[in-house]
């Protein structure tokens, strides 16, 4: 039986090959070393050491990255993939390289002078980089990163070029509306970059990073969900106020939009209303593995909508109900009533989704992947059926929230905006409590809105819109509501106000609000 050669021997050899210059025998056996422990970062550096004496040291792009991953503090890693991308004219990818390098070792020359030199190829104006990875598979999430980041320009930083990481193994939760994306960002889809981010996001400094408005990423940073809930729908109130949107459907897909619906009875003069009913379907059809029942709290059922949409089609409207899976169809026949939820186009679903939003008169839904969508084109929008119970943040949105009842008593909206918490002041705010189960450990339960709720909310609300024109200002019963929540008369709640109808026909849910004549 041959004597199998040991591992130091396989270095020595190779230390005679380096001294030898022979980069032939070098590779062969760095290559031995590796098959004996595949990760090992040691053998890995003697690879890249022979495939430099042979003058090949970037050509493989694969093997650095493995190198990276197994080392990722050693700035060498990141400094030769950054040359293999430029090798391979892929600058955006050397640029991400860098910026790893830089937060790294901030001090390597050689690192600065490189990135300075391929941003200076970009435009003179950049001087540094910042980068954010993409949630990519939820629609709200892809909906609310990227856009309203755009949008608010003040808040960009000079003489900075963002990039921004998507996976590239896996499908986007909206085709379309990732493509629009890409008009107002630079979004790189690179696998290693994603995950060599999410594996050790504290890896890149802060100044490397560059946080997004609602910013999701944030929680591989260690920032708790509820800073970046409370912190985000603050943001993103401030920029749907302030900002317009971003996004530009082109006059030819908008044309192939409406081709594609004359199709179904719509037409360019029609009045359009869009739905949203949230089930459970999506989220267990789209990821099967995990149990989503603690979100089952937010679902509504279909059949509570009927009067309303048999209401505005009484007034001349054609309501088209939108999402991308669904357990429920209502038993409603009328030309003046589609439902591309239930039968949704598999060819053409995510780009009329998109197109309906940016186009319709109004949108009715509940806190679910189209409700973040709406906003990107200022469509006005009715919650119905809100919960957890929270102030939104479309520029135009008035809202019913979901009654909440803990042990069968009705708990004060009142209460649960200024603050209430789920038990005691340790507990966190039931408005940010998105677990049903944590709900239903401290003893609270949300009762669905009814259809005489809907359908009041849905007449007032339509009687707001005219000409294109949303009358925002609010009733008294709605000031009185506002007062009662927050003492200051600028607050984000004056923006998103709860229907007078609810307020009236709910005295009971909203104790504490005192209603004064302000003519």
């Amino acid at each position: 039986m041959t004597k199998r050669v040991t591992l130091q021997q396989l270095v020595d050899n190779f230390n005679e090959a380096a001294t030898n210059d022979d980069s032939a025998n070098m590779l062969q056996l760095a290559r031995q070393l590796l098959e004996r422990d595949p990760a090992n970062p040691d053998f890995m550096a003697l690879v890249l050491q022979a495939l430099d004496s042979a003058g090949r040291i970037t050509e493989d792009i694969g093997f650095i990255q493995r190198y990276v991953l197994a080392k990722s503090t050693d700035v060498l890693g990141f400094m030769l993939l950054s040359r293999a991308y430029i090798r391979c004219d892929r600058p955006f990818e050397a640029l991400l390289s860098l910026t790893f390098a830089l937060s790294v070792d901030p001090d390597n020359t050689d690192c600065q002078q490189l990135l300075k030199t391929l941003l200076a190829q970009i435009s003179p104006e950049y001087t540094h980089v910042r980068l954010n990875v993409m949630t990519t598979n939820r629609i709200g999430h892809l909906a609310s990163e990227i856009e309203p980041w755009a949008r608010a320009v003040d808040d960009h930083e000079k003489g900075c070029f963002y990039i921004f990481v998507a996976p590239s193994d896996e499908a986007p939760a909206n085709t379309y509306l990732y493509q629009l994306l890409r008009q107002v960002a630079r979004i790189v889809e690179s696998d290693f970059f994603y995950h060599l981010y999410v594996s050790r996001p504290l890896l890149l400094t802060d100044d490397s990073y560059a946080p997004y408005p609602y910013d999701l990423p944030s929680r591989f940073r260690g920032v708790s969900n509820l800073d970046i809930s409370t912190k985000g729908l603050e943001n993103l109130r401030r920029i749907y106020r302030d900002y317009p949107p971003c996004l530009t459907i082109s006059a030819e897909d908008k044309k192939l939009g409406w081709e594609h619906l004359d199709s179904f009875g719509i037409s360019a003069s029609d009045k359009l209303v869009c739905l949203h009913v949230r089930d459970s379907a999506y989220l267990k059809r789209k990821f099967p593995n995990q149990d989503w029942s603690y979100h089952n709290y937010r679902d509504a059922k279909i059949t509570t909508y009927k009067e309303s949409i048999e209401y505005l089609i009484d007034q001349g409207y054609k309501v088209i109900r939108i999402g991308a899976e669904t357990d429920q169809k209502l038993d409603l026949i009328s030309s003046s009533y589609l439902d591309f939820c239930a039968n949704r186009s598999s060819a053409h679903g995510d780009f009329i989704e998109l197109f309906l939003l940016s186009e319709c008169v109004f949108f009715i839904g509940n806190y679910g992947g189209p409700y973040g969508v709406a906003p990107l084109f200022d469509t006005p929008t009715l919650v119905v059926n809100g919960a957890p119970v929270q102030v939104t943040y479309p520029k135009h949105c008035h809202l019913i929230p979901k009654l909440l009842f803990k042990d069968d008593e009705l708990v004060s909206m009142v209460d649960i905006i200024n603050g209430k918490r789920l038990s005691g002041d340790a507990s966190i705010p039931i408005a940010s409590c998105f677990s049903g189960d944590d709900l239903n450990r401290h003893g609270y339960k949300y009762r669905d809105n009814s259809s005489a709720d809907i359908i009041r909310a849905v007449s007032e609300f339509e009687q707001r819109i005219g000409n294109g024109f949303f009358d925002s200002r609010p009733s008294d019963i709605q000031l009185a509501f506002r007062d009662a929540v927050s003492n200051n008369a600028s607050s984000p709640i004056t923006m998103n106000l709860i229907c007078s109808s609810f307020l009236n026909d709910h005295p009971d849910a909203f104790r504490g609000m005192q209603i004064t004549d302000r003519n």
